[in-house]
């Protein structure tokens, strides 16, 4: 008995379900109600086809990550930096 199987079978039973006629009529709804967290499954003819899953907004990234911040960095009119430049930045190691 595979348990993540059937964890996953009742996630998506739990799930609303759409048909692709009522997706088509109704998409900016469903848009609407992924941009809210909700989850859909798809249907074709009664079966299901696919999810329809939002993503996460949430990022763990925090706001001074030097990684992010790179592009403070650049200036056109210079040659490109060096991986060891990169690491300097990013780890703030000489």
């Amino acid at each position: 008995m595979d348990v993540d199987k059937h964890k996953h079978d009742i996630y998506v039973y739990l799930m609303k379900t759409i048909s692709m006629v009522d997706f088509r009529l109704h998409s900016e709804s469903v848009v609407r109600q992924l941009r809210n967290g909700e989850p859909f499954v798809l249907t074709y003819r009664g079966h299901p086809l696919a999810k329809l899953l939002p993503l996460s907004k949430k990022t763990n990234v925090e706001q001074d990550d030097p990684f992010y911040r790179l592009y403070e960095s650049a200036d056109p009119k210079l040659k490109p930096i060096s991986n060891e430049e990169i690491d300097s930045l990013i780890y703030g190691q000489p």
